[in-house]
């Protein structure tokens, strides 16, 4: 039986997108997943977009996620990401605050394929 997929982007919606910088975040190699239509359309119903950050956390967020060997799992950049943003790197309240925010919608969005099935899984697939 064929599925129907599409493609997420991590970091929704692509109209809030728009610069270089921003539009690479938004395609990087982990921060794009393969799902099944009727369960993406579910997590976009259930999670509303998260804060876009702001262009010094785009450009952390981009440096970290290419040092993240993505061999080893499918989620390792999101969950390296989500890692690096909760650690309070900036020193910064406010800083600190946008990137915990960030981090943390990371680990919810993370939490939602272990309870919806991404194509690929072994559990899942006839």
């Amino acid at each position: 039986m064929e599925r129907d997929t599409n493609k997420h982007h991590i970091w929704h919606e692509r109209k809030n997108y728009y610069t270089p910088a921003e539009k690479t975040l938004r395609s990087l190699g982990g921060f794009v997943l393969n799902m099944y239509a009727p369960a993406h359309r579910l997590l976009h119903a259930q999670m509303k977009p998260m804060v876009k950050p702001n262009r010094l956390i785009i450009d952390d967020i981009i440096d970290v996620s290419r040092t993240i060997d993505r061999e080893e799992n499918r989620f390792a950049v999101l969950e390296g990401a989500a890692k690096f943003l909760i650690s309070k790197p900036y020193g910064d309240f406010d800083l600190d605050i946008r990137a915990l925010r960030l981090g943390r919608h990371l680990l919810q969005q993370r939490t939602y394929f272990d309870l919806h099935p991404l194509p690929g899984d072994a559990l899942f697939e006839e």
